[in-house]
């Protein structure tokens, strides 16, 4: 197998997080500098990526891969046995992708007159975000519980981008306000595939 994957995508750090954490021989595959990431993902008809390049054809969505690997790959198991605890898993990832994600492109964005305006809205709404997410991490119990789980390796990702995007304007990371996100944030890099993935997103990051 063969993954379709851009250094600095956060997507693409989720799939490698799990990859890693099942010892997973996969391929890694980055665009050519003279690449556009439409070509370099033709078999995403969106094109977008991370794109799995399997025997059967092409899985494209990052969380659709994950469920690929997951059946594929069952262990280590990183989706909770428990058809309940599982649907708590998938929404928590999709909680991320829906209410994080659109807060990490507004503070990625803000620049200009009215940048400080717009970072202190981003900012109130990605401290609520987390603590929504935090009340759901004690409900679901998946999230970097006794083992790592697909929440944590699409969490992660999005949790260093949080931290990154505010250091630039001097503020603090909202997971240090949440006792709960904070205690998971030091626990889930505790793991060597998370730890070791955000590392190289930090590289990737600062040769940007």
């Amino acid at each position: 197998m063969k993954l379709l994957a851009l250094p600095t995508s956060p997507y693409s750090a989720r799939v490698l997080i799990q990859a890693r954490e099942k010892d997973l021989d996969l391929e890694i595959a980055h665009p050519a500098p003279e690449q556009t990431i439409a070509d370099f993902a033709a078999g995403n008809p969106f094109g977008r990526i991370p794109v799995l390049l399997t025997d059967s054809g092409p899985v494209i969505e990052s969380f659709a891969i994950a469920e690929y690997l997951e059946d594929r790959f069952p262990e280590p198991r990183l989706r909770p046995a428990d058809p309940h605890a599982t649907a708590r898993m998938r929404a928590f990832v999709q909680a991320v992708d829906q209410y994080l994600f659109p807060v990490l492109l507004r503070l990625r964005g803000a620049t200009g007159e009215e940048a400080e305006q717009a970072i202190e809205q981003a900012v109130a709404d990605g401290d609520r975000t987390v603590q929504a997410l935090a009340r759901l991490m004690d409900e679901s119990g998946p999230v970097c519980g006794d083992s790592l789980s697909l929440a944590d390796c699409a969490f992660a990702p999005a949790c260093f981008y949080l931290e990154r995007f505010l250091e630039p304007h001097g503020r603090p990371s909202p997971l240090d306000g949440v006792p709960r996100l904070r205690e998971w944030w030091q626990a889930v890099n505790r793991y060597p595939s998370v730890s070791g993935v955000l590392a190289e997103l930090r590289d990737a990051v600062s040769e940007r």
